[in-house]
């Protein structure tokens, strides 16, 4: 989900759609996803100009946010030009895009412009405290941490959002029973 001129953008997963809503969350149109993402989105952030899209591949897709239409890309290499696939849930602050890789714990800091790595984040820590509460809440019974289908491996860091007043970043993941407020160099 993206804000951008008064209005909300949400991503489908595998329908190849995106929701377009109002200020108040009423509906106002469906458009088709870019052919270039494959009919797959997977994450959406906004720098107040464009919105910026990845489908869990290596490239970050520039969008016009008036039809939707992919109007450049950059790809993402990290070290020894190894692409960095998975590119997820993403957040844009200033002149960078945070994407969390999926099935990872990490987060990568990286120029939106030019798909350039500036900085890789470790939230392992965040996992492993998540899984330890969860299990021990789970084996306690206790209502809230008792999920079907619960899967300890599966859910992973996938979720990250920006506040800027604050200065800080909320990650969280898959079936997290918590949200994390951490501070990370901008």
């Amino acid at each position: 989900l993206a804000y951008l001129d008064g209005k909300y953008f949400q991503l489908t997963w595998t329908d190849g759609v995106v929701y377009v809503y109002d200020q108040n969350f009423t509906f106002l149109q469906q458009l088709e996803l870019p052919l270039e993402m494959k009919k797959t989105g997977w994450g959406l952030a906004s720098n107040g100009e464009y919105l910026f899209a990845t489908n869990g591949g290596n490239t970050i897709f520039k969008i016009d946010p008036g039809n939707f239409t992919v109007v450049g890309h950059v790809n993402v290499v990290g070290e020894q030009n190894k692409k960095i696939n998975n590119l997820n849930e993403c957040e844009i602050v200033g002149e960078f895009i945070y994407c969390n890789v999926y099935l990872t714990t990490l987060v990568y800091k990286i120029r939106y412009a030019t798909g350039e790595v500036a900085e890789v984040y470790n939230f392992s820590d965040l996992y492993w405290k998540v899984r330890d509460e969860v299990s021990k809440r789970a084996k306690r019974n206790e209502p809230a941490f008792i999920w079907n289908g619960y899967d300890l491996q599966n859910n992973v860091l996938n979720g990250i959002a920006y506040n800027a007043a604050e200065n800080i970043f909320y990650l969280t993941g898959k079936r997290w029973p918590f949200v994390f407020a951490v501070k990370l160099l901008v």
